[in-house]
């Protein structure tokens, strides 16, 4: 059975990539320790420090905390710098970003995420409005709808048509739903606007054991633009330790998704359960892509794929149905599927 890059550089973990891991965890401590400024009214303007613990807008040291129920728009005009988002940390909130500029955040990022040691689940929404630019780089993951312990959690981001969420963070990923230790989350991605992933991996739906199932759903729309640069996987599950698995989905009614770069795009991967229902639009799997894969990896590894209208392109890497022992599904009743790329087409490889 093949395995990810990525999982077989976790499988041969050695000294000097230990040091460099825990080089990575003694920088999240300090961002950890990152002083927490939180929202302290029902609804109010993000500039303005009375909105505030302690009467000060958070900069980029701190942590920006919305989870007392309380609603804040962060209206721009040209380009800023910001705190680490924690929006719906063991509570809930909202943050919509509005007007014309960038806003760029160098942290973590989370939206929906409940604590191990939380007795409140976190309940976060997140919107990129028209003209405004969300970039989060080179600080970490963004982590929508995501649990650290036994309670649940949920999150929601939607990018509106004329916004943009961009994220780059080497080793970094997005996760849309993910849990643990037996919870519960759910999360959704809907974008109609523009998402790049230009650095680091989409997950959509990810358990990490314990009977925990994280649910997450991107859904892409007319006009809709997502572009991703490695591995993008819907319906995931940590590979090695105890077992979970998620749920993702894809439902595409129109825009276009762009595959490029390393890895594949994954649905149904190891414990995972990955659907795709594409209603229009078109799906293009290029670049340095290695492939499109339905059902990976073991046979709990389940996909499946339901074509009615819109195109599916693959001009790089394998497109295969149930792969390395996977159980995949195709179901086609309209739409046009075009495989140009040198590499195999399969239909249950490996099992």
């Amino acid at each position: 059975m093949s395995l990810p890059v990525s999982a077989v550089r976790r499988m041969a973990l050695g000294a000097p990539t230990l040091l460099v891991a825990l080089a990575a965890a003694c920088v999240l401590h300090e961002r950890a320790s990152a002083a927490d400024v939180s929202w302290n009214t029902t609804t109010g303007a993000y500039n303005v420090g009375a909105n505030w613990s302690g009467g000060v807008v958070p900069t980029g040291t701190d942590v920006a905390v919305i989870a007392n129920g309380g609603a804040s728009p962060l209206t721009l005009s040209g380009s800023t710098a910001g705190a680490q988002l924690a929006i719906g940390r063991d509570g809930a909130g909202s943050l919509v970003i509005a007007g014309s500029g960038t806003h760029t955040v160098t942290a973590p990022a989370f939206i929906g995420y409940t604590t191990a040691s939380s007795a409140v689940a976190g309940a976060g929404s997140l919107t990129v409005g028209s003209g405004a630019t969300l970039r989060i780089e080179t600080g970490g993951d963004l982590l929508v709808g995501t649990s650290g312990g036994a309670l649940g959690s949920s999150g929601t981001v939607a990018i509106n048509a004329g916004g943009e969420l961009f994220y780059s963070s080497p080793g970094g990923s997005i996760l849309i739903g993910d849990t643990r230790d037996g919870s519960t989350s759910t999360a959704a991605l809907d974008v109609a606007g523009t998402l790049t992933v230009a650095v680091g991996e989409l997950t959509v739906g990810r358990g990490q054991g314990g009977g925990g199932t994280g649910t997450g759903v991107l859904t892409l729309g007319p006009g809709g633009l997502v572009t991703t640069n490695s591995w993008t996987k819907f319906g995931a599950d940590v590979p090695f330790g105890p077992n979970g698995g998620g749920v993702g989905r894809l439902v595409m009614t129109g825009g276009t998704f762009n595959k490029l770069g390393t890895g594949r795009m994954v649905f149904g991967v190891y414990n995972g359960t990955g659907e795709l229902t594409q209603s229009g639009g078109v799906i293009n799997v290029g670049g340095a892509s290695e492939g499109f894969v339905i059902g990976a990896y073991g046979a709990q590894g389940v996909g499946t794929y339901t074509l009615s209208s819109g195109t599916l392109s693959v001009t790089s890497g394998l497109l295969s149905i149930g792969n390395a022992g996977g159980r995949g599904t195709f179901t086609m009743t309209g739409g046009l599927v075009q495989k140009t790329s040198p590499q195999d087409f399969e239909i249950g490889e490996g099992g």
